[in-house]
């Protein structure tokens, strides 16, 4: 079981890292979708993030009930398959990705997420949003295949490296009306995390491409500016 263990551990790194939708294929057919549904629920798909804004949508996390009631077709492998890698009858807000990023960086805690011009004297209190137990172990291996896919050699999303380690996976969206969607999630310091970003591009192209050295700026700018404002306190 163990030996089984470390295959698996293996073989997710190097398929995060490199983006090998095989991999997931595999795994979502080994996994199947009644038990994949379950838990993209709990990580918070399919169910609004409850952010103070308006018209905020659930998303849809399909099930084998849900293809027939609303086809009249049975769910087939491909389907499976499809949704292995989000795709398929799978919709998911940007929000929705980057809080279940942050149930993983918060070992299995993600907050409401709120819209903030400026804290000033402000308090914002956080407010637990969705809170599961993940095995350890578990976290640890998602963790450090996501640092791997930005520092390994190869990783895809190589462009996103930076001298403040950060981590995280890129995303290309296909989308039939025109130039795939493009994304990356990222989180920095990987040891220590304090800002998780999304960037999203509509018809952007490839995430890796893209949207990795987005989402490094924003973390450098963030940084840069947290020092600045350090500084002028001290003085």
């Amino acid at each position: 079981m163990l030996e089984e263990r470390r295959t698996w551990e293996f073989e997710y790194r190097d398929g995060t890292t490199y983006s090998c939708d095989i991999f997931y294929y595999q795994t979502g057919l080994l996994v199947k979708v009644k038990k994949m549904s379950n838990y993209a629920k709990k990580f918070g798909f399919g169910s609004k993030t409850l952010i103070d804004l308006d018209g905020e949508k659930e998303g849809l996390v399909p099930t084998e009930e849900w293809k027939r009631a609303k086809t009249g077709i049975h769910w087939f492998p491909g389907n499976t398959i499809q949704m292995s890698i989000g795709q398929g009858y799978l919709l998911a807000t940007p929000l929705q990705m980057l809080n279940s990023y942050n149930v993983i960086i918060n070992n299995g805690i993600a907050y409401k997420p709120h819209v903030v011009k400026f804290l000033g004297n402000m308090e914002v209190k956080p407010e637990g949003l969705i809170n599961f137990n993940i095995r350890g172990d578990t976290l640890e291996i998602v963790k450090k295949s996501l640092w791997e896919a930005i520092n390994r050699a190869g990783g895809t999303g190589w462009r996103a490296k930076s001298n403040f380690s950060i981590a995280g996976k890129t995303a290309t969206i296909e989308n039939p009306h025109g130039l795939s969607h493009a994304s990356f999630i990222g989180f920095s310091p990987f040891n220590n995390p304090e800002i998780s970003i999304i960037a999203f591009l509509e018809s952007g192209g490839g995430g890796g491409e893209i949207a990795a050295p987005i989402v490094k700026n924003i973390v450098e700018s963030y940084f840069k500016l947290k020092k600045e404002r350090y500084a002028k306190r001290q003085h």
